[in-house]
Formats: structure tokens, sequence, C-alpha cells
């Protein structure tokens, strides 16, 4: 398979992020209400979005769907308008088939169906691909728009995860979700 991924929706495209990306990365990216609840700290400078988009590019060649553009096909708005990423990642080289969910959303998004779409895009694609059995998601507790989300998608919470995130200074405890049985 190629290591540059394209998939496209009814209302969005996935597809492989570029250097080229870190402005609109970083527009979303330096917002806490974005990040307030993921594993990974606000964007301060682009710089630091110049050095995710490195770190994630380097691994596209193993894992190509592991962190993809979530942009607006034309009829959504102007083309190119990255709202977000989403990957599926191997979780464990010994288990191949099992795969962990990523998001995330540009706040102006939020609540318009966008990740939702993306994840079953992206879900379809990879069981396609590459056989997914399992997909295990993580969210803090109190991110009430991912774990519904994950809920929408047919994920079963499986148990709570203590002190599973730091950020701030403060550990936040994780839902962990899981899907099987991918069809």
């Amino acid at each position: 398979m190629n290591s540059l991924v394209t998939i496209q929706s009814k209302r969005i495209t996935l597809r492989s992020l570029k250097i080229e990306d870190y402005l609109q990365i970083f527009e979303y990216s330096k917002n806490l209400n974005v990040t307030k609840f993921l594993n990974w700290d606000y964007h301060k400078n682009t710089e630091e979005t110049i050095d995710y988009l490195n770190r994630i590019i380097s691994l596209y060649k193993y894992f190509p769907t592991s962190n993809l553009a979530i942009l607006l096909n034309e009829s959504e708005t102007e083309s190119e308008k990255i709202i977000g990423t989403i990957g599926l990642l191997p979780k464990n080289p010994k288990l191949p088939n099992q795969y962990e969910l990523g998001f995330v959303l540009g706040e102006n998004w939020w609540g318009k169906g966008y990740a939702y779409e993306a994840a079953n895009t992206l879900i379809s694609f990879t069981n396609k691909n590459f056989k997914i059995e399992k997909i295990l998601a993580y969210c803090a507790t109190q991110n009430i728009f991912s774990f519904r989300l994950l809920e929408k998608l047919g994920m079963k919470r499986e148990g709570i995860i203590k002190k599973h995130i730091l950020k701030n200074g403060d550990f936040l405890d994780s839902y962990l979700y899981s899907l099987q049985n991918i069809k």
C-alpha cells in the first residue's frame, strides 16, 4: 500500500498530513478548549506544530493511517480547509490487528457530525486494507463529547484508567473503549 492516503466521504476528505499544513494545524492546536482533555499540550508556537508534523510524517511509511488531516469537501466550505486530524495506529506489534483510534477537531467544527463521519470512514478504510480485529480508544472521563462519539460508533466502555493523562500538573482519569467484530 502507498504510504500516502486520501479517502473521501460525503462531506470530508481524509488525507496524509504535509509540512505545509502547519498553519492550519496550529490554528486549532493552540486552542486551550481543544486540547483541554488531550494527552498533549496546546501548541505555543508554529515550531511545535512543525515538530509534531515531522514526527507524524515519519510514521507514514510504517503506519499510513496513523494521523490524517480531516478536510471539508468543497461543497461544505473552501477547499483544503483542515478542521482536525484522526488516526488509527496499531496498538502493539505483537497484536497487529488491534488499533488505537485518536482524533481532534477544531472548536468551530464540534457538534456537526464531522468527527463521526471521519471515524466511520477511517475505520472502514483501515479494516478493508488491514483487517482490524479490535479498536481501542481512550478519553478523559470529563470529555463528554468524545465518549458520546465513541459510543455512537458502537464502542463499549471497558473501564476507567486512573491517573492516565497528566494535564497542567494534575492527573485525569480516562475511559477505555473498545470495538470488536469490525464490519
